[in-house]
């Protein structure tokens, strides 16, 4: 009986404490329910504090040794013998990844029209001649006109990009980004291309990349991510090998990784066929970029020819413009501006590290969540600071972090913090202490 009476007795003390963190998960999930898109943005710059937080705590993420960045900067442009629009210095390049041995290329340049001169003959040669290059095309939902280009592809174009379309096993339908014209290069350059991808972006409401779509639908097959029809060409992926699950994963199946392991990769996805981008890290402190300028000079210097054999031999190579030349340039999450080619070169290496985002499943989450959310309603019945801010600190900051950096996990931060507002404001009007609110709701923002 005295047992009894003591479980009961613990029972009603413990109450009140079960009713503000459901009451407060409630009002928090209807409020997200009624605005949507206000917790989204809230969600996603939250997270970005996190991807930061990440790098401070423990650096850039894992980074393939077999991806290379070369890069047209502003001194490359500057150092070129002739005019930085002759097409033949593309050409050049191409001849000497090719001598080098690079694997696959993806030229993330878009050469929509020919021009007069031998430079373009050049440049089409090279790429003919070495049978490894990419070339991309931009995805158009509607109808677009511009000089010479009007959305529908040349007889070549469509024998190209039919070559380069998923014929998935879908597991699940979504609803995916759809494409009805397509914007490609100019014909007799976009014939020799070893396959192509579309480069389009996905950006939030306030410009920044978090998501990128993998796939377009087009005709009846997918449209696939440039640099993903490189990475399965490099994986040994045959475009009919592939499982789509919308709102779960990609599933690029028997790839050929390196020691010859073969094994599925699986890629998370949204409904719409979106990958969270999983930044490495501050563009300064990311890939390993080597220079068009220090490229050209190879030509004349055997001892550097023998050092790019050694670089780039079966490598992944992107090819793209960050001078100031380059207008596809965006916001980004460690820097105030970062050009679209990085987002190319991450997807690259999410697949190739297999490193990516997941959201975590609503039961874990909840489950997570409440723990922690008991934890900093039991240290607000505490009249020290320190354990106040101890619970929060916990709750805001250390399991989060955790989650995104070491188990991959994307956290419902918006959710969290939303709730964990009302938690202090029920709490504090529960135990009579309205007038400390104020004061409170400054130290869960420090732990935030």
């Amino acid at each position: 009986m005295k047992i009894k009476t003591k479980i009961v007795t613990k029972l009603k003390k413990a109450w009140p404490f079960v009713f503000v963190v459901t009451c407060s998960f409630l009002l928090a999930g209807i409020l997200s329910l009624l605005f949507p898109a206000l917790f989204d943005i809230g969600e996603a710059q939250l997270i970005d504090q996190l991807f930061r937080l990440r790098y401070t705590l423990f650096h850039r993420e894992a980074i393939s040794q077999y991806l290379i960045h070369v890069v047209f900067d502003d001194e490359s442009y500057a150092s070129l013998e002739s005019s930085p629009w002759d097409r033949q210095v593309y050409g050049e390049i191409m001849e000497i990844l090719k001598q080098a041995g690079a694997g696959y290329i993806a030229c993330d340049i878009f050469f929509q029209y020919r021009k007069d001169g031998s430079g373009d003959e050049f440049f089409i040669d090279a790429v003919k001649q070495a049978r490894n290059v990419y070339f991309p095309v931009v995805a158009y939902e509607m109808p677009f006109s511009l000089p010479g280009k009007e959305g529908i592809p040349s007889r070549v174009a469509l024998s190209v990009i039919k070559e380069s379309l998923f014929y998935p096993v879908m597991k699940k339908k979504g609803n995916p980004f759809t494409s009805e014209y397509i914007l490609t290069p100019f014909d007799e350059l976009f014939e020799y291309s070893a396959g192509t991808g579309h480069i389009n972006c996905s950006p939030d409401i306030d410009g920044i990349n978090r998501t990128f779509p993998l796939i377009y639908q087009y005709n009846d097959g997918f449209l696939p991510a440039l640099t993903l029809k490189m990475v399965c060409d490099y994986l040994g992926v045959d475009a009919s090998n592939i499982e789509i699950t919308f709102g779960k994963s990609i599933v690029l199946k028997h790839a050929r990784l390196t020691g010859n392991r073969i094994r599925d990769i699986t890629i998370p996805v949204d409904t719409r066929g979106r990958v969270v981008i999983n930044y490495v890290g501050p563009r300064e402190d990311t890939f390993y970029e080597i220079f068009v300028k220090s490229l050209l000079a190879s030509r004349d210097d055997v001892m550097l020819q023998n050092q790019l054999e050694d670089t780039f031999e079966g490598s992944l190579v992107l090819i793209s413009d960050t001078s100031v030349r380059n207008k596809d340039v965006g916001p980004g999450i460690f820097n105030s501006l970062i050009p679209y080619s990085d987002i190319l070169i991450t997807l690259t290496n999410m697949v190739m590290t297999e490193n990516f985002l997941r959201p975590l499943s609503g039961v874990h989450f909840f489950i997570i969540i409440f723990i922690f959310a008991l934890l900093l309603v039991y240290s607000l019945s505490f009249h020290r600071l320190s354990l106040f801010l101890l619970g929060s600190f916990i709750s805001g900051r250390i399991w989060p972090t955790a989650l995104v950096s070491r188990y991959t996990y994307l956290p419902c931060v918006s959710g969290r913090v939303t709730s964990n507002f009302f938690l202090i404001i029920f709490y504090t009007k529960l135990q009579g202490k309205w007038g400390e609110t104020y004061q409170l709701i400054p130290r869960i923002l420090f732990c935030y």
